[in-house]
């Protein structure tokens, strides 16, 4: 064969092959991040108190093949329903295990619990790179694999041990995305199809993981309107409608949480099942308005306005849906008011100090690149709201402290809301090309992306884990952005290049500028430590299973879930908020105490055999007001030095005349 026909085969064959190569070399990089935690960790133990719930789980799963429809081992006496809860994520760790223990003996339910958040941070990394390689090129996708490997916030979240679903969900919802942008870019009916249903699969995954994965697909729905209204026909209306049914039926019938949804689960039907449902209706409606023949001839000029009239009904009665739940989402989603909530550190508000440790400058410069897009896209219409949004956000607690906190959130109100009306600005005045451009609609989602889950982690910093995928993204692309512009300026395409080089190092490692780079290992290792950690607290929950039989312990709910998987014994409370009464009432009657028979009926309603009085305790709890006045509580362990030890077990003795109170077994309103 000719030279000149073999020459071009070889440059598109060899080409790919070294981008590749960094994108491999860069998951190695964020897998080894992660390990490096392992460490740390004492045998058995997890980073915080969700991993063991979760590895409860899957034990139960392991052992009985299913989760019980109520677990008495929690919450005693009248147990947790399972059937609220959306579980998928411990049947997961369980099947994975028996799956690899048919090749190897030595690896542990343990283990793979321990292990499961990195490798599901590293896999949804992986898809998200190859996304970005295929839509934006091989420098962005590196770029932001390079950054999300090493951002401390997401390392955090994902490092071996931490144990909870927030890597699980994150890769699921990626896969939905990335696939569903997917199956619109493809012109094959055969792929389109295949795209279509693996994005409906892990929708249905992701809605049996997690009650808030409907955040998520806020995405899919705002690119849907997007599509929506740029468009002057239904395309696709028939793909659409094969998604929504591989999902929201099946989520109805499968998870019971979406029938009868309680506490935080109160919405699932209103805000999983409901907005693909309308958003269909819209478009089916819009659909027949354009093709009858009765109304054909009306619409057919005003297609596009007619889809910003169905668009702004839709939100109207989105809107009103809200308002008229006030107070059900009062009792559920806005429980961060409560003396409960305000003790999950997790859910308190994040200061300028948080941001720069966890992001370094990836946060200012990731929301200056969405700005200066927003203002090339539609100039100020979007520009102004964006820059207001990041500012409010960011910077919440300076300008609370310079203003006041009430003007902040009226200026995050402003700024939310305007971008909502210039995002209908946009979409109503956009002329598309045909075909798309494909980093359309991709870009559309990952500016959701940023401001749904940055709005969210505003009011509670736990929801910052998810944010460092949009604020990677649009990192990489301002500093693509910055390269070349100064290869053009320079006429130099190597001066670019070194440019470009030369700023992802210094976000990096630089320390004016924050250098995230450097806390990565610390992040991996040190940011977060064992629960309970070597020392006394763990001897006494070893104590405990080897002296206690079918005990049920009275405890702080902090320490619920890991008495259960260590110690072996029952408990009243543990870290499932959903149910915060309960804890409510325990530190009512427990705690606050008038007297000691109040504590006494309480506790015997429960069926509590024991207390563990813990340092989390309120100062002037029952325990600690009556230390010389307590009849029926004897001193259990430790043997030696209780009036000192950190933790003191008792050991309940009930005299004859207490009996239980069924009204101390409510659940329902506070008292």
């Amino acid at each position: 064969m000719p030279a000149c026909l073999t020459a071009p085969m070889k440059t598109l064959r060899f080409k790919p092959i070294v981008p590749l190569l960094l994108l491999i070399s860069i998951l190695f990089l964020a897998f080894w991040i992660h390990l490096k935690g392992a460490d740390t960790l004492p045998p058995g133990q997890f980073l915080e108190n969700d991993g063991y719930f979760y590895y409860w789980q899957a034990q139960t799963i392991t052992e009985h093949g299913k989760l019980p429809p109520r677990d008495m081992h929690r919450w005693m006496p009248i147990g947790r329903d399972n059937g609220l809860l959306l579980s998928l994520y411990p049947y997961i760790l369980s099947y994975t295990y028996k799956a690899i223990a048919l090749f190897s003996s030595s690896v542990t339910l343990y283990h793979v619990c321990l292990y499961g958040p990195s490798v599901c941070f590293v896999l949804g990394l992986c898809v998200l790179c190859l996304f970005l390689y295929s839509t934006f090129g091989a420098w962005i996708a590196n770029t932001t694999g390079i950054l999300l490997a090493t951002l401390p916030s997401t390392i955090g979240r994902s490092t071996v041990g931490f144990g909870d679903r927030d890597m699980w969900c994150l890769m699921v919802a990626l896969c939905v995305v990335v696939a569903y942008l997917l199956a619109l870019r493809t012109d094959s009916p055969r792929k389109r199809l295949l795209w279509t249903l693996l994005s409906g699969g892990f929708t249905l995954i992701g809605g049996l993981s997690w009650e808030g994965f409907g955040a998520f697909m806020l995405l899919i729905y705002i690119l849907e309107l997007y599509r929506f209204l740029t468009s002057e026909r239904e395309i696709g209306l028939l793909s659409y409608v094969l998604w929504v049914c591989s999902f929201v039926p099946a989520l109805y019938l499968l998870a019971p949480a979406y029938r009868r949804g309680d506490f935080f689960a109160t919405h699932l039907f209103a805000f999983m099942l409901v907005p693909p449902v309308a958003i269909l209706a819209i478009r089916a409606l819009r659909h027949l308005l354009l093709t009858l023949p009765q109304t054909a001839t009306r619409f057919k000029d005003h297609s596009r306005k007619v889809a910003l009239g169905l668009t702004i009904g839709l939100l109207a009665v989105g809107l009103g849906y809200l308002f008229t739940q006030l107070d059900t989402l009062d009792t559920t989603t806005i429980l961060t008011q409560t003396p409960l909530m305000q003790t999950v550190s997790e859910l308190n508000d994040p200061d300028f100090a948080f941001w720069t440790g966890r992001y370094g400058s990836v946060f200012i410069l990731g929301s200056l690149a969405l700005c200066v897009a927003g203002y090339r896209t539609n100039r100020l219409a979007l520009a102004v709201p964006l820059c207001l949004f990041t500012i409010t956000t960011f910077a919440r607690q300076p300008l609370s402290a310079l203003f006041s906190e009430t003007l902040a959130d009226l200026l995050f109100f402003i700024a939310i809301s305007t971008c909502c009306i210039g995002f209908i600005h946009t979409a109503v005045y956009h002329r598309p090309q045909t075909p798309r451009p494909k980093t359309e609609l991709p870009s559309i989602v990952i500016a959701a992306w940023f401001i749904l889950w940055v709005g969210l982690s505003r009011d509670a910093m736990r929801y910052d884990v998810f944010i460092g995928v949009p604020l990677a993204v649009f990192t990489a692309i301002g500093i693509k952005a910055f390269s070349e512009t100064v290869g053009t300026f320079l006429n130099d395409r190597r001066a670019g290049k070194i440019a470009a080089t030369t700023a992802i190092a210094l976000i990096l490692f630089w320390a004016p500028i924050g250098g995230h780079a450097r806390y990565s290992l610390y992040a991996a290792t040190q940011m977060r430590t064992a629960l309970p950690g070597p020392g006394f607290t763990y001897d006494t929950f070893i104590w405990m299973r080897t002296h206690l039989k079918d005990a049920v312990v009275a405890t702080h709910w902090r320490f619920g879930s890991q008495l259960n998987v260590i110690a072996g014994v029952k408990t009243l409370t543990d870290q499932d908020h959903y149910i915060p009464h309960k804890i409510y009432q325990y530190n009512r009657h427990v705690h606050h105490a008038a007297t000691e028979r109040e504590a006494l009926i309480f506790l015997k309603t429960h069926k509590a055999t024991h207390l563990l009085q813990t340092p989390h305790d309120p100062q002037d709890s029952f325990l600690n007001r009556n230390r010389n006045g307590i009849r029926f509580f004897r001193p259990l362990y430790p043997e030696t030095h209780f009036a000192t030890a950190p933790l003191k077990l008792y050991e309940i003795q009930y005299p004859p005349d207490i009996k239980a109170d069924p009204k101390y077994l409510d659940i329902g309103a506070k008292e």
